[in-house]
């Protein structure tokens, strides 16, 4: 940490020794230097919702600017930048834009776009057009700056003009918002505009490592137990056994296979499934092979045994091939056969891609399904992944990957495709936390101790959140098979609210996730994710 923290301080430096001798100017020069980034609004309209950072990483907020826009405003980008995703997520078309200065923004939901992936736009340039209200967001890395402050509303913005040393001079211009003019080396200054952007956003990333929202998280404890008081299950009551036919379909997650996979773990046989109503998915589609019959309704499915690697594509991919899993054992079970969704870790994911492609296409489906349930899934995204992706931007931080991969046991690398979906604030989590919940019955279950998805991560709005006593280093792969995981399963597919704890706990269970979760947010920070 003391290596971005000196670099941040002498950054603040550099800047007041040049604000002591700056002019300020009024706008943005017309003529400004290359390498200086200048934004303007994406649109022409009020704005309906300003942005509310959360008090915590994980509360809630609105990480951006919500716009009154009706459908099919023209949308433009905000500075100039190179497009690095157009298209759709989770039946919603979303396009981010990466400019110079490190800033990404994203503009969504659209009706559509009109750009695409690795296509350099200028400010002004037509993006696409909405399908109702723009959701406008900027980040730096993990973090969500307030977009405004990129139009002159924030603090002063430095930038440089390239002028005669000894003659600093007020520049005008009818570019976006207001700044400082300054002679000197434009690449500096752009640099330390970056920084000081990073460091506007890191005080929330500080505020974690605090008490205070370690507390606040024990008070918010308390109060959702008190509310879960009355529908709880008390530990004396047994799941009943279901009473009709159910299919289970099983999905793996990072680093899963074929032949070994945590989810498989998951005692169906005690939760009244028979062996051959349950499959398991396979990441190249249909079911992985197996050795024992399975029902006539699962045996049309295709065949494919997948390995380690093919879990680290690209998840939009692997949620479509889910989806026509889903889809197929719908349409040729019988009416009243109920299809249950039990997933582990990445799989949550998949899953949701998978359920929101069905509520857009075949809406139908879903009412053949009962439950579906996410062990250790990272909804809010897995820092961890984003340790690995800073890694990434700094060669030398090589340790860091190797230590992801000893931990977690995974075969990842920076530049995989899940890996970047799964780090916090990724275009993919946005666009599933901006979709609706689907129409069916959630459950997110995490574990207490989970090192590689942290209880807090694990929690998904809409769903049944539930935290089991499950401790220790391979807490995240014994989830599935701990019996306080199968007991969960078995109260949710009986309709039933999750079981009773005492307040301590819930006090214990909601701590212990937050000191995990924000230890290991400060640390991908700090590494510069």
């Amino acid at each position: 940490m003391h290596v971005f923290v000196t670099r941040s301080i002498v950054a603040l430096l550099v800047i007041a020794a040049l604000l002591t001798v700056a002019t300020p100017a009024a706008a943005a020069p017309k003529d400004a230097a290359p390498g200086t980034v200048f934004y303007s609004p994406p649109v022409d309209a009020p704005v309906s919702d300003p942005f509310r950072p959360p008090a915590t990483p994980y509360g809630p907020g609105n990480r951006g600017i919500e716009y009154a826009t009706p459908a099919g405003t023209t949308v433009v980008a905000a500075a100039d930048g190179t497009v690095t995703f157009a298209g759709v997520v989770a039946g919603r078309r979303w396009v981010t834009v990466h400019h110079d200065d490190g800033v990404r923004t994203t503009y969504g939901p659209l009706a559509d776009v009109s750009v695409s992936a690795g296509e350099r736009i200028p400010r002004g340039d037509v993006v696409g057009t909405t399908a109702g209200a723009l959701m406008f967001t900027a980040r730096i890395g993990d973090a969500y700056i307030d977009p405004e402050s990129l139009f002159g509303a924030g603090p002063p913005r430095v930038h440089l003009v390239p002028e005669p040393l000894d003659t600093p001079s007020v520049s005008k211009g009818s570019g976006g918002g207001g700044g400082w003019s300054l002679p000197g080396a434009d690449a500096l200054l752009s640099a330390i505009d970056w920084e000081r952007r990073h460091l506007e956003a890191t005080p929330a990333f500080l505020v974690s490592l605090t008490p205070a929202p370690v507390m606040a998280g024990a008070v918010d404890a308390l109060t959702s137990w008190q509310h879960d008081q009355a529908r709880c299950t008390k530990p004396s009551v047994t799941a009943p056994a279901p009473t009709g036919r159910r299919i289970a379909v099983l999905v793996g997650g990072l680093g899963s296979s074929s032949t070994s996979a945590a989810v498989a773990d998951v005692d169906t046989e005690a939760l009244g499934y028979a062996s051959s109503d349950v499959v398991r998915f396979s990441y190249l589609g249909g079911r992985v092979p197996t050795d024992e019959p399975v029902a006539p309704e699962l045996g049309t499915l295709d065949v494919a045994a997948y390995g380690p690697r093919d879990t680290v594509g690209d998840l939009e991919i692997a949620g479509h091939r889910l989806a026509s899993m889903l889809l197929q054992v719908a349409e040729s079970a019988p009416p009243e056969v109920v299809v249950d969704v039990i997933a582990h870790s990445q799989g949550g994911l998949v899953t949701r891609l998978a359920l929101a492609e069905l509520t857009a296409s075949h809406p139908e489906a879903l009412t053949h399904l009962g439950v579906v349930v996410t062990l250790g899934t990272p909804h809010g995204g897995a820092d961890l992944a984003g340790l690995v992706r800073a890694a990434d931007a700094n060669p030398l931080d090589r340790l860091s990957v190797d230590a992801v991969q000893a931990v977690a046991e995974l075969p990842i690398e920076p530049d995989d495709p899940a890996v970047i979906q799964m780090a916090p604030g990724s275009d993919l989590l946005d666009a599933l936390a901006a979709s609706p919940s689907p129409d069916v019955t959630l459950v997110s279950i995490a574990a207490r101790g989970d090192l590689v998805v942290p209880s807090p991560r694990a929690r998904l709005d809409g769903a049944t959140n539930v935290i089991v006593p499950v401790d220790g280093l391979h807490a995240h792969d014994q989830l599935p098979g701990s019996t306080v995981a199968t007991r969960e399963i078995g109260l949710a597919m009986a309709g039933l609210g999750p079981s009773c704890e005492s307040a301590a706990d819930a006090v214990i269970n909601s701590v212990t996730g937050d000191l995990v979760s924000n230890f290991e947010h400060a640390l991908a920070v700090t590494q510069g994710a």
